[in-house]
């Protein structure tokens, strides 16, 4: 780890294209459950030239001996949004092992995409520029949009604490139909036991619900609602209203990557042979989206 600028990082610090300066810092934190489209929406807003993003940088850490579960500290979160990475890079997943090639270190390839280095660096170099304190908050602090972006893994009763301590804060909550999130995640290779349940998954959106209206109320303008079905019908009129909402300047990059982003047949979902409890859940998830909907 080194806490000043190597000559290689200097360098590339010098050759990375310019960014435009903005008179104010915005703070976003994009939250929901995993395959709700958050990562689109954590995207889309990336696209901006003016915009960093770190997905999921406190995803357990995998190692020879299985998963390592550890929730952090919500101070960190604070450091990252003040660029302030000391001491902290080892517990970022921004680089990992590969296993089947010995002592080779790969990019996270979200990292390489949100820190706006992909594909300008190799993943060697890309190992050695991360380990760099100094590199990485230089490169941090030219950008004035910060987005973060964090799944269910964590509670959402952590929203409340981070609401409360970073006042300048914006959490967008990213729902997504259970049925439709059910079909989603159940091939994928991290999902496994409740994840593979959709009444722990219909019950996990109510619960979700529930806090969802008590934090629209105690944090009016902070707390935003963005429905995944409404981005599929509307996707300018919801990124437009999103963006105005966020006071992010508008920038053609954004339109662009959210077109080509959206640009996918996504088929509806079927709620027949529900049990009665997703049933439930999908009921209050609509009226909640037309209640809450940006446009």
């Amino acid at each position: 780890m080194y806490s000043k600028l190597t000559p290689e990082a200097e360098n590339w610090l010098n050759r990375l294209p310019p960014v435009q300066p903005m008179n104010r810092t915005i703070h976003v934190f994009i939250y929901g459950i995993g395959r709700s489209g958050t990562s689109i929406v954590s995207r889309i807003l990336s696209a901006h030239p003016s915009a960093i993003y770190f997905h999921e940088p406190f995803l357990p850490k995998i190692k020879l001996s299985g998963v390592q579960w550890e929730h952090p500290h919500l101070d960190i979160y604070e450091r990252l949004y003040n660029c302030n990475f000391s001491g902290i890079i080892p517990d970022l997943p921004m680089y990992h092992w590969k296993n089947s090639v010995p002592f080779s270190v790969w990019p996270y390839v979200e990292f390489l995409f949100g820190m706006k280095l992909a594909p300008m660096v190799t993943p060697v170099v890309f190992s050695r520029l991360v380990r760099n304190e100094a590199f990485m908050e230089k490169h941090c602090s030219k950008y004035s949009i910060r987005v973060i972006k964090e799944p269910d893994r964590m509670p959402i009763e952590d929203l409340s604490p981070l609401l409360n301590d970073f006042p300048d804060l914006k959490v967008i909550h990213v729902w997504r139909n259970p049925v439709d999130l059910f079909r989603a995640r159940s091939d994928e290779v991290w999902c496994c036991g409740s994840c593979k349940n959709i009444t722990h998954l219909c019950k996990t959106t109510e619960d979700m619900l529930g806090r969802s209206f008590e934090f629209s109320k105690s944090f009016p303008n902070r707390y935003i609602n963005v429905h995944f079905d409404d981005i599929l019908r509307n996707p300018r009129e919801v990124i437009d209203a999103l963006i105005s909402h966020l006071e992010i300047p508008p920038h053609q990059s954004i339109e662009d990557f959210a077109e080509k982003m959206l640009r996918r047949n996504i088929p509806p979902a079927s709620t027949s042979d529900l049990p009665p409890l997703c049933q439930n859940a999908a009921e209050r998830l609509e009226w909640h989206r037309r209640n809450t909907t940006l446009v």
